[in-house]
């Protein structure tokens, strides 16, 4: 009886056995999905949309997708073959691959990358005018009158730009108009030239520019202070402002 249940035991391992080099010669003998290839379609500022090429199975399994963004699993067990991400960073480089599954553990992967888009601010601003500086003089204050539209300071900006779509005043003694309708301004952070610089002449490094299109210089005890205030107080214009900003 004992040596029955030895040869029972005997006769169950090796029946165990045979099962598990069976199933591990089907691995082995298992393709994994072919070469397929992935590639970015588009990006905004915080989203990127990658499409894949269908992989082929040798073995004729049923082939799912796994989407992989900067080593993370963001979408698994797809059959389609294209997948949105949002949610992203402006101006990024991303990097990421498709896995092409079997179901048996054969995978096959496709790579890609994109850049994010730059974020981008556009907005109109008002013609305006401001007294960029006053000094003591002679009894009165010199008074540096400025005519032109402000732009708020970004400390992320890479580029600015202003397009003038008018500019001009209307008062009884003298007018403007129209000469700048049209002139485009780019400056940064780093660089500006005339007509972009400070608001003020006191101001910080950090404070807002001025598109200065129209400038007088004259003391507030004089006989023209208040003609060139008339003159500044009928300013009218509108300005495109884009600002894009970078990491």
């Amino acid at each position: 009886m004992k040596n029955l249940k030895i040869v029972s035991l005997i006769f169950a391992l090796s029946t165990a056995l045979l099962m598990t080099n069976c199933s591990s010669s089907d691995d082995i003998n298992n393709n994994p999905p072919g070469i397929f290839s992935a590639n970015a379609l588009g990006t905004g500022i915080d989203s990127g949309n990658v499409e894949w090429t269908e992989a082929i199975d040798p073995d004729d399994d049923s082939v799912t997708y796994n989407v992989y963004l900067e080593g993370e699993l963001i979408a698994a067990g797809g059959t389609t073959f294209t997948y949105t991400f949002s949610g992203l960073e402006p101006e990024t480089i991303y990097e990421g691959y498709v896995e092409a599954r079997d179901g048996r553990g054969g995978t096959s992967i496709a790579e890609f990358s994109f850049v994010t888009e730059p974020e981008v601010i556009i907005f109109n601003v008002d013609a305006t005018w401001w007294f960029y500086d006053q000094y003591s003089e002679g009894g009165g204050l010199r008074s540096l009158f400025r005519g032109g539209f402000v732009i708020p300071y970004y400390e992320d900006a890479t580029t600015y730009q202003i397009e003038i779509l008018d500019y001009g005043w209307v008062s009884d003694t003298y007018s403007i108009g129209n000469t700048h309708i049209g002139s485009i301004y780019t400056w940064t952070n780093d660089s500006q030239s005339t007509p972009i610089g400070a608001v003020f002449a006191d101001q910080p490094s950090d404070g807002d520019y001025s598109a200065a299109l129209t400038s007088t210089s004259v003391n507030t005890i004089g006989s023209g202070f208040d003609v060139a205030l008339g003159n500044y107080e009928t300013i009218y214009g509108e300005a495109r402002v884009t600002i894009i900003i970078g990491n």
